[in-house]
């Protein structure tokens, strides 16, 4: 499927304002009460869960939660686990009822009783306004059987899909669609009835990849883990007749289309166990990592479940079944009782098909997922040499996947099983592009040479990783007191009381953040991972919440990075920069306003010529105090303006970068 645009502007013009407040326009159109039956359905368990990118899962049928649907309009409350209870609508009692959404004791969700389609506004306190009918999008929902299907807008939050890709009802998921020649991060969402590699996805298999195939140069497929503890580290094809196993992270890329365009397994769910610093009641699934004698290795590690987990919610344990339990922050050595010494990067990486998406587990508008049949990267750092250090993945809370057999995962941290048959290293050169020079001079093509990996040599024009200890951060007593607040009035954990404080501080103007977005249309390739802003908690050099952005794994590639030359022991590429949120007087005095600022991007890519857009999300008032200046026409845009705004701002990218500035003017952000 196509991935949309979002909607013009950051909150629809029809939207009602936040409960509360006064209302300065009204533009709305009231509706007609349809004379409708008297007919209501509750959600159906097949469309219980919606999925955000950017915020996890939606339960729409929560325990007190009530949601119905009705002919014309939705009644009740849905629960998001991290975002709070969602109301549907201030109606109640069902009979026919058309929201008006025009002030903020009308709003609601209304239902076309001919089409099914959904619009109108559901409303958060924590993510703002949810848009069910948005331009590039759109809900349905059928009475009949309770099911919802579609994609909403949330000012905060991004789309929200309706009818989740991961059914419920399976167990290992309905798989992902797969595009031949591609590179993909696989894992096992489940124990594989096939077992081996043949098995799983050759002859016979959903799959049904030809099992002659595999491993043939140029026409077959393959599939490779990362062999850590070598020096240096490696790929290793897997043979044929290899057990896999969910927690392990692996290489697919394959010539050959896949039956049904899509890449399936059948199996038995994944064994769990509960243990010391499960976050689940269901349990977790223990994936070791190691390194090597003083230096790092980043590990391939897979997401064992048919469905995303939120990174925040795993944990990092060392020590064995009784030792020590961090957030991925503290076992980064970040924060109150952090490790010591840290083990951990808290960031993982992803790759997309064209560029590898990051996240952290407490960085606004950089928090993601454990994605559904997708391993990932994770950076153990020298302080885990000699240590037992897992990570717990837990089971979603809302199912019973709670299993008595266990399993042998001592294999899963890339341990050195042998180099492998004698044709390896030219089967590789198969698979991994070879290095060509750009007419730029700048860029070399893909150049990921087999056998090393991210933390190994970078590409051509790449800066080299940046210093591994923790990074530095910023206390700050405002933010301190409104994570108190949420611990005690709120009765939050520590980490959720932080993300809510970061919430309240873009509420009432003191932070902010904007995301920018590049896409290839003839290719559909995109970045939409890269964000810009000011927290309270940032420093204005590097600090934890500037998130290293890893060179592209293969060609072809398009990407977007925040280039930081400067920053000495941590000067590299990044895909995010946050900087202090304050500005302070002479004497140190804090200063009305947040300060005015500079962040250079670069938008790169291996193929010059391409045609790109690019495009922006955030805070209409953060937006309206911003410009965009391209470095090669000289040219200052406001980002409010209408072609912008609506269609983005278009690039020939004539060389293999192209550099630009996003300038905050500074200023008094008004609270929402």
């Amino acid at each position: 499927m196509t991935r949309m645009t979002s909607p013009r502007g950051a909150v629809p013009a029809c939207a009602p304002r936040r409960p509360g407040t006064a209302i300065t326009a009204l533009t709305a159109a009231l509706l007609a009460t349809l004379s409708v039956p008297l007919v209501a359905a509750e959600i159906a368990t097949s469309a219980q869960f919606a999925w955000s990118e950017n915020a996890g899962w939606l339960n729409l049928k929560a325990t007190g939660g009530d949601a119905q649907i009705y002919s014309d309009h939705l009644e009740g409350y849905a629960w998001h686990e991290n975002l709070g209870w969602i109301r549907l609508g201030t109606h109640t009692g069902g009979g026919p009822h058309t929201y008006g959404n025009s002030t903020a004791t009308n709003y609601g969700v209304n239902r076309d009783s001919l089409t099914g389609a959904l619009s109108g506004y559901a409303w958060s306190e924590n993510a703002g306004w949810i848009n069910f009918g948005p331009t590039d999008g759109g809900v349905t929902a059928k009475v009949e059987t309770g099911d919802l299907d579609g994609y909403a807008w949330s000012e905060n939050v991004g789309w929200v899909r309706f009818a989740p890709y991961a059914t419920i009802g399976q167990v290992c998921g309905s798989g992902i669609d797969y595009t031949p020649e591609s590179w993909h991060m696989l894992a096992l969402p489940c124990l594989p009835s096939g077992e081996t590699v043949a098995g799983t996805f050759g002859d016979g298999s959903l799959t049904d990849l030809p099992t002659s195939g595999y491993s043939v140069a140029n026409t077959g497929w393959a599939l490779f883990k990362r062999t850590v503890t070598s020096t240096p580290s490696r790929y290793d094809m897997l043979p044929g007749t290899e057990a896999l196993v969910p927690g392990a992270g692996y290489w697919f890329k394959s010539y050959i289309q896949p039956w049904n365009d899509r890449l399936e397994v059948t199996g038995t769910p994944t064994p769990v166990a509960e243990g010391q610093g499960c976050t689940s009641p269901n349990g977790c699934v223990a994936v070791p990592v190691q390194t090597v004698p003083g230096q790092n290795r980043y590990n391939l590690v897979g997401n064992p479940f048919p469905y995303p987990i939120d990174w925040a919610k795993v944990r990092v344990r060392v020590g064995g079944s009784s030792g020590a339990i961090y957030t991925p922050s503290q076992a980064a050595g970040l924060g109150d009782d952090a490790a010591n010494p840290p083990v951990l990067s808290n960031q993982i990486w992803l790759w997309n098909g064209n560029s590898y998406d990051t996240y952290a587990d407490a960085t606004p508008g950089m928090e993601g997922q454990l994605r559904y049949f997708t391993s990932f990267w994770v950076n153990v750092l020298p302080g885990a040499h000699n240590q037992t250090v897992e990570l717990l993945i837990p089971a979603r809370l809302d199912l019973d996947l709670s299993q008595t057999q266990t399993f042998d995962s001592t294999h899963l941290a890339g341990s050195d099983s042998g180099r492998g048959s004698s044709w390896f290293h030219a089967l590789l050169d198969w698979l991994l592009p070879t290095a060509a020079a750009d007419p730029g001079g700048r860029w070399a093509v893909g150049e990921v040479l087999p056998g090393r990996g991210p933390e190994e040599r970078p590409l051509r024009g790449w800066a080299r990783q940046p210093a591994l200890g923790p990074a530095p951060s910023a206390r700050n007593p405002d933010f301190d007191l409104l994570v108190t607040e949420g611990i005690w009035t709120q009765s939050l954990e520590p980490k959720d009381a932080r993300h809510a404080a970061h919430r309240q501080a873009r509420f009432e103007g003191r932070e902010w953040f904007v995301r920018l977005k590049v896409d290839e249309p003839a290719t559909g390739f995109k970045d939409h991972n890269n964000v810009l802003g000011q927290l309270l908690t940032a420093l204005d050099g590097p600090d934890q919440h500037d998130l290293i952005e890893l060179p592209p794994y293969a060609a072809p590639w398009l990407t977007l990075v925040f280039p930081r030359p400067a920053w000495g022991a941590r000067a590299g590429d990044y895909a995010s920069d946050f900087r202090a949120a304050q500005r302070l007087g002479p004497r140190g005095r804090v200063l009305p306003g947040l300060p005015a600022g500079d962040w250079p991007f670069e938008i790169r890519a291996d193929r010059p010529g391409g045609q790109v857009v690019l495009r922006w999300e955030g805070d209409a008032a953060v937006l309206g105090r911003s410009r965009l200046i391209d470095h090669r026409t000289r040219q200052i845009i406001n980002p409010t303006a209408k072609q912008f705004a609506t269609n983005g701002y278009p690039v020939t990218l004539t060389t293999g970068s192209h550099a630009f500035t996003w300038r905050f003017l500074g200023g008094v952000l008004p609270a929402r």
